[in-house]
């Protein structure tokens, strides 16, 4: 009776909403994508034609991998106090001083909701609390910025009792200039409240009442924390662009974007190593000045290069001087990059001119004991056993990973795609069907455009999109920015939004290619109208046939589908896979209760191994195939899947959360050693 109750109010609820979707709630998408862009604390400039973001007044960086700039880590030793009641603020935890009681030690960075440990499952409101003696005043730097590489999921930051600003979003960095606010020959007092609970119109985003994200709502300020030391004149933006010439050679093109507030803007040195060990030196003079920011440009050729791939992650360092003297210290930089073109033809994707077959992984940052947390030795760890399954490939899902991360797999020859946590936004019908909820919480107020195209989500997907581009441009490995993962795509109306935020990819960083992973439900009148494709470069779908409905011998039918709509784009297929508990076999019969499942499945080793390989044989025999990124490289904790046979895991990793491969790593493994990167 009560499952009957629920189809029918899903059969009177849909009709209604569509009705009202099309009458009512069209997306009114057309704000600026670059320069004029403004939102809560932050705003989007431009100098010389070149694009810039500015959060807290701080324009945002590029990563650079060394530089001369003074740094102090903030890591180690911090105090944490749980804020359950939610009284924290009323109480002012700012203004209480160290030591005080209620607070416990912890490690910064860390998670403090790990699987592994005593607060698995929790989330909420946590502070943070720590106090430092800043290092001696240096008058040649007397910038300083306070920077944050990752606190998840929304934070507020206040030194010496002062509020600094607040960040949405737990997987870029961000900044805030402490100048003014840092005591020197003192202690120094930071204090971070920080809720790790999503959000209606945050990322990833809540699509109902009770509805969790498809992996842990994780807590804590879990990557590093610094200050650093500026010079008045300093770099903050170095772009490189890349083009192959019709002789061989290549044009390696540099924009560099510094703040220059007062005086002359200076001139800039690049220094450019080749992999050979050989530099040269390239004097370049500002272009102009806009808004006290300087930029430059210059091109160099390079004759007899060494194109960054797979098989030869060949990498060119750049060092960047910027001025010095009249009483300014100079400003030197150090970042790597490749030379590397990845443009689409047709429906192939081609690296450097030829064919590539994308031989990939989905992944998450997940560990038992670290949580999200990334070290260097886990970072080794997962990217050797990718490299060692004869893949080329990592789809980093569903968020921006570690930097350390995405520079180790440029240095391994891993191609990356970067995505932001725009999950499953307007898409809560599907979770309130799957989760079962009651018929009170049918989340008609935040589903389809309701909730994708509202501004205040769209501003958080804007800005996120644009620091995530920022921090990672110049890696080689990365090849796809992706704009959304499984979001609401029905209407017509969705794919201005998405075609918006491809837009704000490409005025950004116009040299990848940009995509968005489609969700299939082996159901032809739905999967035939998917309208976030059409403003997409490259195509990418994710399909559970054989595991959340249908067959695995469905997916045939169900990728063709969506080729039939976009015949003329590369489609990789960018989800799919089987739960399979470690060790269990099909002997063991079919598993009792797991979660979000409409079959009995038998949660084994051998039905997920013929799964893949079937999905794998279907790619291999069509050329219009691109790659796949089999869901997932490990276990991981996932409140959804309570009753799953390894209780609160997701069971589709071709390893165990312990990194023990299962029978699907071993065929997945056998069949990418006998793909080519040019084919099949």
């Amino acid at each position: 009776m009560r499952t009957l109750l629920r189809i029918l109010a899903v059969l009177l609820a849909l009709p209604l909403a569509l009705l009202l979707y099309l009458l009512v709630f069209t997306p009114r998408v057309g704000g600026p994508i670059a320069a004029g862009a403004k939102g809560n604390d932050w705003e989007v400039r431009s100098a010389g034609g070149t694009p810039y973001l500015v959060v807290h007044g701080v324009p945002v960086s590029t990563h650079f991998e060394a530089s001369e700039r003074p740094r102090q880590p903030l890591d180690g030793r911090w105090e944490l106090r749980i804020d359950d009641d939610e009284r924290g603020l009323a109480e002012g935890w700012h203004r209480e001083p160290p030591g005080s009681a209620g607070w416990e030690v912890v490690e910064v960075p860390s998670t403090i909701n790990a699987a592994a440990g005593p607060r698995a499952g929790w989330s909420g409101i946590s502070w943070f609390r720590r106090s430092f003696r800043a290092d001696d005043f240096d008058a040649a730097h007397p910038r300083a910025l306070l920077t944050f590489e990752g606190v998840l999921l929304r934070s507020t930051v206040w030194l010496n009792g002062q509020r600094l600003g607040a960040h949405e979003g737990g997987y870029t960095p961000f900044s805030f200039d402490v100048a003014n606010a840092l005591r020197h020959g003192e202690e120094n007092v930071i204090v971070v409240r920080s809720d790790s609970r999503p959000t209606f119109h945050g990322l990833p985003p809540r699509l109902g009442p009770v509805y969790n994200a498809g992996w842990a709502e994780y807590a804590g300020i879990y990557r590093p924390v610094f200050v650093e030391r500026l010079p008045e004149r300093h770099v903050f933006k170095a772009a490189a662009r890349v083009s192959r010439q019709r002789d061989g050679s290549a044009l390696l093109g540099l924009d560099v974007l510094a703040r220059n507030e007062r005086g002359t803007a200076p001139p800039l040195t690049v220094q450019l190593w080749s992999p050979r060990g050989t530099y040269e030196n390239y004097p370049v003079q500002a272009a102009g000045s806009e808004d006290n920011v300087a930029y430059y440009s210059v091109e160099i050729p390079i004759d007899g290069p060494r194109w960054w791939s797979p098989g030869d992650p060949a990498l060119y360092d750049v060092e960047l001087t910027l001025g010095g003297g009249d009483g300014h210290a100079a400003d030197r930089l150090r970042f790597a990059t490749g030379l590397r073109e990845i443009r689409s033809h047709g429906t192939s994707l081609l690296l450097n001119g030829s064919p590539i077959f994308l031989r990939g992984i989905s992944k998450h940052e997940d560990d038992p004991l670290l949580g999200a947390t990334q070290t260097a030795e886990s970072i080794r760890r997962d990217l050797a056993l990718v490299r060692d399954m004869n893949a080329n490939y990592v789809r980093t899902a569903h968020y921006p990973h570690d930097v350390r991360t995405m520079l180790a797999a440029r240095d391994m020859g891993l191609l990356l795609s970067e995505e932001i946590p725009l999950y499953q936004a307007g898409n809560g019908m599907g979770a309130w069907l799957l989760e079962e909820r009651p018929l009170l919480e049918l989340p008609l107020p935040w589903f389809g455009l309701h909730q994708l195209a509202h501004p205040d989500l769209l501003a958080n997907a804007q800005r996120q999109l644009i620091e995530m581009i920022e921090r990672d441009r110049n890696n080689p490995a990365i090849i796809l920015w992706s704009v959304a993962n499984e979001t609401f795509t029905w209407q017509p109306g969705s794919g201005e939004v998405h075609a918006w935020l491809a837009d704000v990819a490409r005025a950004f960083d116009p040299t990848r290619l940009v995509t968005m992973a489609e969700v299939t439900l082996n159901v032809p009148f739905a999967d035939e109208r998917r309208h976030a494709s059409r403003g997409m470069d490259v195509i990418s779908i994710n399909t559970y046939d054989g595991w959340y409905f249908g067959e695995a011998s469905n997916a045939a039918d169900t990728i063709e589908r969506l080729h039939r709509v976009y015949p003329d784009r590369p489609l990789i297929v960018s989800e799919f896979g089987a739960g399979a508990a470690p060790g269990r076999s099909d002997t063991d019969g079919v598993w009792q209760g797991g979660n979000r499942v409409f079959h009995d499945r038998t949660y084994s080793e051998e039905y997920q191994a013929a799964l893949i390989e079937e999905f794998l044989g279907v790619a291999r025999e069509r050329e219009w195939i691109a790659g796949t990124s089999p869901w997932v490289f490990a276990d991981f904790y996932c409140p959804w899947f309570g009753g799953n046979p390894v209780p609160y895991t997701n069971l589709k990793g071709l390893l165990g959360s312990d990194r023990r491969p299962k029978l699907a790593w071993h065929r997945t493994r056998a069949i990418y050693g006998q793909i080519r990167d040019e084919g099949r």
